[in-house]
């Protein structure tokens, strides 16, 4: 199975120089480059479109998705997609039941997410100096708290 391997998550993901690697050390998304949106009861984050990390997690779902086991049936933010894709094998049927997790994204769990994501991650360090596993650069680089200074206090 092809992985994701230090000179991958250096080279096409986090885009550092040679001279870069041995200092790096990858924290938590800083607050400033997250928008805070809201739309009628609900919240909504994204990142800045300035933020290095907007760039990183498009690198990740590049290098990402094509190493992925992907169900037929799972169109959602697949390249190439659209909900008429979704829609297609279905067209000749009568009945159609369609759910929305609420707040699915805030529901999800970072272990399960490490946990998913890591058989498709070298268990690796970035360096040696600060001992990073690839797959918590990565978890960091994709995942948000909420601070509690935002309007949202529901998580």
């Amino acid at each position: 199975m092809n992985k994701i391997t230090r000179k991958i998550l250096i080279e096409k993901i986090l885009l550092l120089k040679k001279d870069e690697i041995d200092e790096f050390y990858q924290t938590a998304i800083p607050d400033s480059h997250v928008v805070e949106k809201k739309y009628k009861n609900k919240f909504m984050y994204s990142l800045n479109y300035s933020s290095t990390f907007r760039k990183i997690q498009s690198n990740i779902n590049t290098v990402l998705n094509p190493l992925l086991d992907l169900n037929n049936s799972a169109i959602a933010y697949r390249t190439g997609f659209s909900y008429f894709d979704f829609l297609e094998p279905h067209a000749k049927n009568y009945h159609f039941l369609r759910m929305d997790i609420s707040s699915f994204f805030h529901s999800l769990n970072v272990d399960d997410v490490k946990e998913t994501i890591s058989q498709y991650i070298d268990d690796d360090v970035v360096n040696t100096k600060h001992n990073q596993k690839l797959i918590d650069v990565i978890i960091k680089c994709i995942t948000y708290t909420i601070p509690t200074k935002f309007e949202n206090k529901n998580f």
